[in-house]
């Protein structure tokens, strides 16, 4: 506001635009964490897919003689701890009629699970085997 041949702003103007700033900041904080946890969250997700995926297409070219253990029953398959989060791997052979005598096919499934602010989440993947 001028006042004769005075520029600049006055204490009470000053005061009223630094409140008028803090409100409009204050209102986006709670999206820049909101952001932050989805960015954590979808890490999180996509480092159980890889983890699931790495093994899952290593089991697709294991021999038959080793997966007698694991038919229909969830075999458990390691751990690894990513962002202080606990991923835990497990897999199953389940076998698929081929309607012959020809020797039995399989499908692979593996489940990844991790918790994640206290819910359970789990990542299913399946894939055939490839009889070698």
């Amino acid at each position: 506001m001028r006042r004769g041949s005075e520029i600049g702003f006055t204490l009470l103007e000053l005061l009223i635009a630094i409140t008028i700033l803090m409100f409009s900041m204050l209102a986006v904080v709670p999206l820049m964490v909101s952001s932050v946890s989805v960015d954590t969250s979808t890490s999180i997700k996509s480092r159980a897919q890889m983890f699931g995926m790495e093994r899952l297409n290593q089991l697709q070219f294991i021999s038959e003689n080793n997966i007698a253990g694991c038919q229909g029953v969830l075999c458990p398959d390691g751990t690894e701890t990513f962002k202080g989060i606990t991923l835990s791997r497990s897999y199953r052979f389940d076998p698929v009629s081929t309607g012959g005598a020809m020797r039995p096919s399989y499908i692979i499934t593996m489940v990844v699970s991790y918790t994640l602010k206290g819910e359970t989440n789990e990542l299913i993947f399946t894939a055939p085997w490839i009889r070698r």
